[in-house]
């Protein structure tokens, strides 16, 4: 059970750190004024997938956070920062 427990609070932790994440890009992306669709084709993804991250449904790569980090004109540390 208590192994059970722990990987269940793994999955919580990271839920959480993955809804953080998204909502971190997407104040990021509406601050510049940037749609969806323009941050998606800039970063060399879909926007169906970049929603996914937005909303924290998804676990991108750290290459695909630097490919939205670049196409921001910011630094991962600026997206990473205050999660």
């Amino acid at each position: 059970i208590y192994d059970e427990q722990l990987h269940n609070s793994g999955i919580i932790v990271e839920s959480i750190f993955l809804t953080d994440l998204g909502t971190r890009i997407r104040d990021l992306r509406k601050s510049r004024g940037i749609s969806q669709e323009d941050l998606a084709l800039q970063a060399e993804m879909t926007r169906t997938y970049l929603a996914q991250i937005e909303k924290g449904k998804v676990n991108p790569s750290i290459g695909k956070i630097n490919k939205i980090a670049e196409s921001l004109n910011i630094s991962l540390y600026e997206i990473f920062k205050d999660i």
